[in-house]
């Protein structure tokens, strides 16, 4: 399998500046609007939860040639005002969000997961090569081995109802990504991607938890 990569992603480098603003219940996910990187399934997470939940909001930030389709379907499904979608570029802030999903269907965009650790998101992930080196699963956030629309948006519906799990998750998280991660090597990685480089992380087996 190949190794974990960072390509040319529209965001800055993490900082700890976002922070959550009223009550609201915020899915995100930072991605480019492409082809590979699994939207449809994204809005398929989000129009479980509207039906279930429609006062929680999905959010996502990128950019890329697939924004109008995306607003389209999310028409065609009734859930509209439950998604917005956020251009970005390299200069644009990073927001908030409670929870990060993570389920390209390529190993590209792991820069996302840097950026849910830097807004203090509880991530939830597919089962990538490497993905165990950031995420262990139930202890710092969630890795599914297949992409199970049910069980994820009722995971989310759980974590929304029990606020202190989903801090004490999402502290973790953040804890363990600057952990392992200086500011110094997190700032090369995204320099090396804004000047078109590509860089690969060591794939690694899973932990057992």
């Amino acid at each position: 399998m190949p190794d974990l990569q960072i390509e040319q992603i529209p965001f800055p480098a993490p900082v700890r500046s976002a922070e959550k603003k009223g009550n609201q219940f915020t899915l995100g996910a930072y991605c480019s609007f492409v082809s590979n990187n699994n939207l449809h399934f994204l809005l398929t997470i989000g129009h479980y939860l509207a039906k279930r939940d429609d006062s929680i909001c999905l959010k996502f930030w990128g950019k890329g040639p697939l924004v109008d389709h995306l607003s389209k379907l999310a028409s065609d499904l009734g859930i509209s005002k439950q998604v917005q979608i956020i251009p970005t570029d390299q200069f644009s802030e990073p927001e908030f969000c409670d929870v990060a999903l993570y389920f390209p269907q390529k190993n590209d965009h792991f820069g996302a997961l840097l950026m849910a650790a830097s807004v203090g998101a509880v991530p939830i992930c597919g089962n990538i090569p490497g993905i165990e080196k950031y995420v262990s699963d139930s202890v710092n956030g969630f890795i599914f081995q297949q992409e199970e629309t049910r069980s994820i948006a009722e995971l989310i519906l759980t974590l929304k109802n029990h606020p202190a799990l989903c801090r004490e998750l999402a502290t973790r998280f953040q804890r363990d990504t600057f952990k392992n991660f200086s500011s110094g090597h997190i700032s090369e990685m995204f320099l090396s991607v804004f000047k078109g480089n590509v860089y690969q992380t060591q794939n690694y087996s899973r932990q057992s938890l």
